[in-house]
């Protein structure tokens, strides 16, 4: 009486002799025999393994280091000098990317385990990619531990709390002073990294060019139109020569160093400031692909007007070869076309089905920029003709 227990929802499924602090939040859980769940812990979606004590949030899954036949993880707690027996490993859940995540946590102490495959070039720079974009003062997690012999990286932990999660229910001064730090953050990349790369010899992606933007195109109309709405080759190609009138703008734009994947997800909140990850697909381009990439990102949908004072800022620091809302909206039709396609090429698969989710807000956002520009008839048509654009939700870049 006086003393609340621990709050749970979902489905709760506990082992033997496990122990809940009070004051810890569950949802949808399953514990093993033996499991410990600490004060103030948050553990959602997760099976907790036998006699695992977890602290702080938990999702998918958790288990010791002990409990793992994994050759590569005992290497790098070696490396670390860290005991297998008082490590716990957290596993993130699949992402879109040919990686593996592992929160590594042992006491107060965590790091974050990158597996990579060799299959993409551009996974084994990320470490170097690092260590260049902190010299350049735009912040991203310490390089603890490069092991390309083992196509593995330890980095930071930089916490679990990305701007799409942190964006929801924020006021829109609120918002408003989260993304122009951001943009603030990310300055020195686009300011000064083309040049201090090509003076380093940074391995860098191949730039932006005509074909990659046809490529992006072809993702579009492969992935996700002839799955999600017209099947009809002419149709698609029709639309493929409407998109083709995004490229003259965009490959005479004067390049920058871009992220090239700058969207919430990829932005991790740190003490209220952010922290860049997933930046190793880094080249040279048009800035307003990074912004649009940003402001336009089916994550998080940002109002209309937010969306227009957060661009006139950042066209007002630059000049208009690389800035403009013209150039802007073009760029944000490019960017959410790729988007589309990677959504269609994920949900198709059942380990990321769950992309399919952010179609709603990509169309919704595809089709402002569509009517910004004008001139693209059947595209505008064929994403208004979708029936998912009923579903709930503000829309971002939305008139």
């Amino acid at each position: 009486r006086g003393h609340p227990g621990p709050r749970i929802a979902g489905f709760f499924a506990p082992g033997r002799d496990v122990h809940i602090a009070r004051s810890a939040t569950l949802e949808n859980v399953v514990l093993w025999d033996g499991a410990r769940v600490g004060r103030c812990a948050r553990l959602r979606n997760v099976v907790v393994a036998d006699g695992v004590t977890v602290l702080g949030r938990a999702e998918y899954l958790t288990l010791r280091a002990d409990q793992v036949s994994d050759a590569d993880v005992n290497a790098v707690l070696a490396r670390l000098g860290w005991s297998p027996e008082r490590t716990v490993l957290l596993p993130l859940p699949p992402r879109g990317s040919a990686r593996t995540f592992w929160r590594l946590r042992q006491g107060p102490e965590t790091v974050m385990l990158v597996r990579y495959s060799r299959e993409r070039l551009e996974n084994a720079w990320y470490a170097r990619q690092g260590r260049f974009l902190h010299r350049l003062g735009v912040p991203v997690p310490r390089i603890v531990l490069d092991w390309p012999e083992r196509a593995l990286i330890v980095i930071e932990d930089a916490g679990h709390t990305s701007l799409q999660d942190l964006s929801p229910g924020l006021s829109e001064q609120r918002l408003r002073a989260l993304y122009e730090d951001v943009l603030q953050h990310i300055a020195p990349l686009h300011r000064r990294g083309a040049q201090v790369a090509a003076r380093t010899r940074l391995p860098l992606s191949p730039p932006f060019s005509p074909r990659l933007y046809r490529w992006e195109h072809a993702l579009f109309c492969d992935e996700f139109l002839r799955r999600h709405v017209a099947g009809d080759p002419r149709r698609l190609r029709a639309i493929r020569q409407e998109l083709s009138r995004l490229i003259p703008p965009l490959a005479a734009a004067p390049c920058v160093l871009l992220h090239r994947d700058l969207q919430s997800s990829n932005v991790l909140i740190r003490q209220r400031h952010p922290v860049f990850i997933d930046f190793q697909g880094m080249r040279l381009g048009p800035l307003v692909y990074d912004l649009a990439s940003l402001l336009c990102d089916p994550y998080v949908e940002l109002p209309a007007a937010l969306v227009e004072s957060l661009l006139q800022q950042c066209c007002a620091r630059w000049p208009a070869a690389h800035c403009s809302s013209h150039l802007f909206w073009n760029a944000a039709v490019q960017r959410l076309a790729q988007a589309l396609g990677a959504y269609g090429r994920l949900g198709a698969n059942p380990a990321t089905a769950g992309f399919q989710r952010h179609i709603p807000a990509g169309v919704r956002s595809m089709l402002r920029a569509l009517r910004q520009l004008g001139g693209f008839p059947i595209l505008t048509a064929t994403l208004e003709s979708m029936p998912l654009l009923a579903a709930s939700g503000a829309a971002p870049c939305a008139s």
